[in-house]
């Protein structure tokens, strides 16, 4: 059996460059800021996308998994929170994570304080090394844009309400990138084949629930208990979910189906 590495080498020269094209693509998705919520969802999409669609082919490449299926868990970042994160982070992690066969959660732990106890929260991921830190750079992304574009939308408007804004372009972004996903799930069952990669996701996420389930992970919806500002929320959803990848410019780019 040869490695990933091993298989690319053997690919044919346009082959080769197909997958170098993708990667490129990625890193500039990933490094340019966007403009509106609009374009957030739509570059988060198309980077789940071209994650995704370079696991598939190196997955294809392969007479069997070349790659290390080892699940770990790992912290998200060096962040920590006595307050709680925001639900909105919370809720656009566990989407993003879904999406890469990994599981999202939250560790609290209490810490002796002059007055009292406090509970120190930290993020945390389940899942291969690579997937994890596919995880990583796509809520890097959301979270620099969403807060990015909370900061200029709507002029003068309370806290409350450029908060809501957040809730909703993080929840539009989430479906956008679900969207997404799904979309390449059918696109590689509609193929009547056995598909290498398909197999591969349900082993990792197969192996990820495995884990937090030896861990003793319970799991919890995210939800909040307070109502939102439906203009606001609107906005930010309206402008994070509009578009549609499936005849969109950026889809194209990609060099999707072929």
């Amino acid at each position: 059996m040869e490695n990933s590495s091993t298989a690319f080498a053997e690919l044919s020269q346009d082959d080769r460059q197909r997958l170098l094209d993708k990667l490129a693509k990625l890193k500039a998705l990933s490094s340019c800021p966007t403009g509106n919520a609009n374009e957030t969802a739509t570059a988060a999409a198309a980077m789940a996308r071209i994650m995704l669609e370079y696991e598939i082919e190196m997955a294809e490449l392969e007479d069997g998994p070349g790659e290390d299926l080892s699940v770990l868990k790992e912290a998200l970042d060096e962040e920590d929170s006595y307050r709680g994160f925001p639900v909105w982070q919370t809720s656009l992690l566990t989407c993003l994570a879904q999406v890469h066969h990994c599981i999202a959660y939250n560790r609290s732990e209490a810490e002796f304080w002059t007055t009292g106890i406090r509970y120190r929260n930290t993020r945390h991921l389940i899942g291969t090394g690579k997937d994890i830190e596919n995880v990583r750079q796509l809520f890097r992304f959301c979270v620099f844009e969403i807060e990015r574009l909370s900061r200029s939308w709507g002029g003068a408007v309370t806290q409350k309400r450029r908060n809501d804004f957040k809730v909703g372009a993080g929840r539009g972004v989430s479906d956008q990138v679900m969207r997404e996903r799904d979309r390449i799930v059918q696109e590689q069952k509609q193929r009547n084949l056995p598909s290498r990669a398909l197999q591969l996701f349900d082993r990792k996420e197969q192996a990820s629930s495995e884990f937090a389930r030896k861990m003793g992970l319970g799991y919890r919806t995210c939800s909040s208990s307070r109502g939102v500002y439906a203009d606001a929320y609107g906005a930010g959803y309206q402008a994070g979910s509009q578009l549609d990848l499936s005849n969109s410019a950026p889809r194209k780019a990609l060099g999707a189906g072929g």
